[in-house]
């Protein structure tokens, strides 16, 4: 069982070397489960996907978003947080067929619905600041995917060592996003998403305060279900 827990793991190491060319500049983001008050807004939303914009409507918090160290990679931007709000857009589902590819590699995955919206997001402490030309982005479900599980290390500002983590599967892929025609700063920067165990993760609720474009929060921020990898998009097509 420990070989071949190692074997993964080298796998892994293999994987992660393979950086592209100028992805180092960006974050990765460890998500965290998160609850907080938000009444609800409409905002206007328009990503690569997207012909125009779109009327979207923000209905809830469900996620935090801490820039992590993986692997010893660092942080570029330590600022850079988002907080990850439920949308609703009224529209049928198109499935879209999307190509990427990042440290994990090149992967082929099947996307449904657009689910969050991403905001750039100050996590008010000491010497905290908020993120500047930080893209917004929209996060889209995965359907299908082919992923072959492995082993990293995560850091964070809320653990003083690192955390062994398995990352298992695809959740969401996330567009760089338009809100209410604001510019999109880096539109090839993409976020892939995937569901990770943490065993040796502590389960201690902690309570964060922040500030973004909807206002200043109080949140409840617990054990962190998902890595978010920094990917280019290679191409895309609608699914017929």
């Amino acid at each position: 069982m420990k070989v071949k827990k190692y074997l993964v793991l080298i796998l892994c190491v293999l994987l992660v070397t393979t950086i592209l060319n100028g992805e180092t500049k960006f974050n990765h983001f460890k998500v965290y489960a998160a609850r907080g008050e938000f009444k609800q807004m409409t905002v206007s939303l328009q990503d690569q996907f997207d012909r125009g914009p779109k009327k979207t409507m923000v209905t809830g918090i469900r996620y935090f978003a801490n820039p992590v160290n993986k692997n010893g990679e660092g942080i570029p931007n330590r600022y850079a947080h988002l907080t990850w709000y439920t949308i609703k857009i009224d529209e049928p589902v198109i499935q879209r067929v999307v190509v990427i590819e990042n440290q994990f590699g090149k992967q082929k995955w099947v996307l449904g619905r657009a689910l969050f919206l991403l905001v750039p997001t100050e996590k008010i402490e000491p010497n905290s600041s908020f993120p500047k030309e930080f893209n917004h982005f929209k996060c889209y479900e995965v359907l299908k995917y082919e992923f072959k599980p492995c082993e990293v290390k995560l850091q964070d500002q809320f653990y003083e060592k690192p955390l062994p983590v398995v990352v298992k599967k695809p959740m969401y892929f996330c567009n760089p996003v338009s809100k209410n025609n604001e510019k999109i700063f880096n539109p090839k920067y993409h976020l892939a998403c995937y569901y990770i165990d943490s065993p040796q993760e502590p389960t201690t609720p902690r309570t964060i305060k922040i500030k973004n474009q909807f206002g200043d929060n109080k949140l409840v921020v617990q054990k962190g279900p998902l890595l978010c990898v920094p990917s280019l998009k290679l191409e895309y097509s609608v699914l017929k």
